[in-house]
């Protein structure tokens, strides 16, 4: 599928990787981002994956969080350096400054910044297995910080490609006719349609999904454990008004060219009866520390806003698949 970050996106990710990197007050980031801002560094594109418009920086802004959202004990300011720039070598120029890795170290030590060796070994053998990383970086690797900055950013770099694109696979729906009942206030209600064949995502509407998309979070219904690679993963829990779905769905459309919609009730039960949503569950007793029911959504005959319920709480506003019909 081929993406399209919106301007607003890029420049969204662009002052959060300028906060990132003055935040680390290194000596030389004054030029390293003059030598970023020439080079193309926020629209450019990945080698291989992200390649789109503004794939490089959505991809360093991913290994970036996923790196500092694990507990390793080591400098924040180094991770921040070395995921944001591991693959700096995709900015234009430089071709003379050798292979991948070489290239994204030697423009960062050209543009002045101030790189300890382990921060250097780290981002030039980012790609490399340990078995693989040239015998001249042993003694670097023989400090163990050295070492586990080099494992922190080799693993966060093969995360984050796989976060080229968030949008949750469909599943096919054979459509046909189907009766439901709902409760409409004292009485039970009975209605009948019939279905063209549509798609449906298993998968809930992400939090990572939701911040690529829009560009921002939402206020969150429940309080999450301090563990950000594991909120993107999980459904969205957050206050969205309708104004807010519609420009979500505006937006997402646009990128992708497709033609998403949120499931009417009709498709959500047909999809539900064939066995095609997963178990939220498990998920919802591991991702939610304790939870507050804010406003009401109410679930719609012909659209379903939120889906969950869990321990007698209704989180409103949550619950959002994607629909395709055909």
């Amino acid at each position: 599928m081929n993406m399209k970050l919106t301007q607003e996106q890029i420049e969204c990710n662009k002052r959060e990787v300028i906060e990132l990197l003055r935040s680390t007050k290194r000596d030389g980031i004054d030029g390293l981002l003059k030598v970023m801002e020439e080079g193309g560094y926020y629209t450019a594109k990945c080698h291989s994956h992200h390649h789109y418009v503004g794939g490089l920086m959505l991809h360093s802004l991913s290994a970036c969080r996923i790196a500092l959202s694990k507990d390793s004990g080591l400098s924040r300011d180094s991770i921040i350096v070395c995921t944001l720039l591991h693959d700096l070598c995709d900015i234009k120029g430089y071709s003379e400054f050798g292979g991948h890795g070489e290239r994204s170290m030697n423009i960062a030590i050209a543009s002045g910044l101030n790189l300890s060796s382990g921060e250097k070994c780290a981002i030039r053998c980012h790609m490399r297995k340990e078995h693989k990383i040239p015998h001249s970086w042993d003694d670097v690797l023989a400090v163990p910080e050295n070492k586990a900055l080099y494992r922190l950013v080799y693993d966060a770099d093969k995360s984050g490609a796989k976060h080229d694109n968030p949008i949750p696979k469909m599943e096919h729906v054979r459509g046909g006719k189907i009766r439901v009942s709902y409760e409409a206030y004292d009485r039970i209600e009975e209605e009948e349609d019939v279905l063209n064949d549509f798609e449906i995502t298993p998968e809930l509407i992400s939090w990572r999904l939701w911040r690529f998309v829009m560009g921002r979070d939402v206020k969150p219904l429940v309080e999450f454990e301090d563990h950000v690679d594991m909120r993107d993963r999980m459904p969205l829990a957050g206050e969205i008004t309708p104004d807010m779905r519609d420009e979500f769905l505006q937006r997402l459309n646009e990128m992708t060219g497709r033609n998403y919609s949120f499931p009417t009730y009709f498709q959500w039960e047909m999809a539900r009866r064939k066995g095609i949503m997963n178990d939220l569950g498990k998920k919802l007793e591991i991702l939610y520390t304790h939870s507050s029911a804010v406003g009401a959504s109410g679930n719609e005959k012909n659209h379903l806003p939120s889906e969950l319920s869990y321990g007698g709480i209704d989180f409103s506003w949550i619950g959002y698949r994607l629909v395709i019909a055909k």
